[in-house]
């Protein structure tokens, strides 16, 4: 029998529930021992980390940055595309989904060296128009 798990791990700095000041505690209890723990991972794992997490990161722990980008280069972790901001991407207009995907893309490439194979969608929200625009991204 084959054994598999599927994993997607949601980073966002910009949860209401967290209050700024609490991040590095987030970081410290939650994103650092996450990587660590994947640094003997046998398998991949997706993130769904936001353009805003990863903005945040850079300037707070870049650090734990290369360490992703050592996973990724291993095929431990798969960066997938979601929305740069964090928006409920079905009720934005056709421009501003365009624009939030790309703007994470190309973060994605520009950072990690590779092109998201899956997507996010934030909040689970889904509409046609937004799947149709995942597949002109080249999601499938």
């Amino acid at each position: 029998m084959a054994q598999s798990v599927c994993v997607i791990l949601h980073w966002n700095t910009d949860s209401a529930e967290i209050p700024r000041k609490e991040l590095p505690r987030v970081i410290e209890k939650s994103y650092r021992p996450m990587v660590q723990a994947l640094e003997d991972f046998e398998g991949t794992v997706c993130f769904n980390i936001t353009g805003h997490t990863i903005d945040y990161l850079l300037k707070q722990d870049p650090d734990l940055i290369e360490s992703i980008k050592e996973l990724v280069k291993k095929n431990v972790v798969e960066i997938l595309l979601t929305g740069y901001s964090h928006p409920i991407l079905p009720l934005l207009p056709k421009k501003r989904i365009e624009a939030q995907l790309k703007s994470h893309m190309d973060r994605i490439q520009e950072l990690f060296g590779a092109k998201p194979q899956g997507a996010w969608p934030l909040e689970l929200a889904v509409s046609p128009l937004f799947l149709k625009e995942l597949l002109s991204f080249g999601i499938r």
